[in-house]
């Protein structure tokens, strides 16, 4: 099936970026071991921010290793491109995922927040008295 012009572009950046990648990190290599590919991406991480980088969360190795059973394998090395569309991949899922976590935890401090001002305005009423229990909930 052809690609769109979307997918070609796509494509064509994530070509770059891998070659990018491995005269970085992998010495120019154009396959390599998934070990030496991840070592290379701890490298990598330890150069963009400050601190030590020793591994990655199981979150993004398990699905690296089980997205290597549908690239091609030649004696336990596969194409650094493949591998680090991969793993981009990967990254980009579970910061969608991260995105979604985040949207819902602000959207409950939002609703905390309502709730917090609808028991202001309640016990701002003459006349009302507000539980023990309701108070030490609110945090009074």
């Amino acid at each position: 099936m052809a690609l769109s012009s979307k997918e070609r572009t796509a494509k064509h950046r994530a070509i770059k970026a891998a070659e990018k990648f491995s005269k970085e990190c992998l010495d120019g290599k154009t396959i390599a071991t998934p070990e030496e590919f991840i070592d290379a991406k701890i490298y990598e991480a330890q150069q963009q921010i400050i601190g030590v980088v020793t591994e990655f969360e199981y979150e993004l190795t398990n699905p690296f290793y089980e997205g290597l059973k549908d690239l091609d394998e030649n004696d336990g090395h596969y194409d650094v491109a493949d591998m680090f569309v991969l793993w981009k991949s990967i990254l980009d899922e579970l910061n969608e995922e991260r995105e979604l976590v985040l949207k819902q935890i602000k959207d409950n401090i939002k609703q905390l927040d309502d709730l917090k001002n609808q028991f202001d305005e309640i016990k701002e009423i003459p006349g009302v008295v507000l539980s023990e229990d309701l108070r030490k909930f609110m945090g009074e």
